[in-house]
């Protein structure tokens, strides 16, 4: 339990942080856009992985695409996956029932280049229509009392519709009512890479994620052998397994273990 406050403390602090600096980077006109070669599908499935582990209990996460693609594309795989984390995090925060979905939907389609919608939709709190201009502001939070309930700059969506209108696109929209959700959606045009997409596992392919709870380790009678080799290490997994009951035994090397 202490070793994951830390890690999703980190982790929260790193988004702060490069969100501040993609910030400044934006006010100095220097966030550029550096088009590769990527598979749309596998970023999907990575912002999915990515945010699963920072849903509400019962929550359920999902992206799916309309018709599949048949090529790679070119474009910031990077910076699309940011925005998409920003938007697909925000979702997370604000709801505490229901589902998020990243749905893609194929416009159109030419030898050259594909046109394709991407929405992030959840079943939160929703969004005041008076809200819908001036969340997109840097350091605004929608909701009353926002910034006490929910933690972050205020940055994410600046960022994020920034990245899209880089990428060619218009803007990021909101659809949103209180109560009701809210459907974050955007239109980007791709250049169609040279290779196939490589194939995703059928586990990542459209699958549901969802946050799942540790199961509780048996510990009536349980024998435990640490080997370890540094001492901070030693003494923290000792703590934690005095606190379940246990009286573990350690050994410093390899050696020792095997005796």
């Amino acid at each position: 339990e202490m070793i994951s406050s830390v890690s999703v403390s980190g982790k929260h602090l790193l988004a702060l942080l490069n969100n501040v600096l993609d910030f400044s980077k934006i006010e100095a006109g220097l966030l550029m856009i550096e088009p590769v070669e990527f598979n749309f599908e596998e970023t999907l499935s990575d912002t999915v992985k990515i945010i699963s582990g920072t849903l509400a209990d019962g929550v359920k996460m999902s992206y799916s695409i309309n018709k599949p693609l048949k090529s790679s594309l070119i474009g910031d795989a990077g910076k699309l996956r940011q925005a998409l984390i920003n938007l697909a995090g925000n979702a997370a925060k604000f709801t505490r029932a229901g589902e998020i979905k990243i749905q893609c939907e194929i416009l159109d389609e030419t030898l050259e280049d594909v046109k394709i919608k991407i929405s992030v939709k959840d079943t939160g709190e929703g969004i005041a229509e008076n809200k819908h201009e001036s969340i997109f502001q840097p350091f605004i939070q929608a909701g009353e009392g926002s910034k006490s309930k929910h933690s972050g700059t205020g940055l994410g969506l600046t960022i994020s519709n920034k990245i899209v209108q880089l990428m060619g696109g218009e803007r990021i929209f909101l659809k949103s009512a209180p109560g009701e959700g809210s459907d974050f959606y955007f239109t980007l045009t791709f250049k169609k890479g040279a290779n196939p997409p490589q194939s995703l596992s059928t586990a990542e392919r459209g699958g549901v994620f969802e946050k799942e709870t540790a199961a509780e380790m048996e510990t009536i009678g349980a024998k435990i052998l640490i080997v370890d080799d540094n001492l901070f290490n030693v003494r923290l997994l000792v703590k934690i397994l005095n606190l379940k009951g246990i009286k573990p035994e350690v050994a410093e090397n390899g050696a020792k273990a095997l005796e």
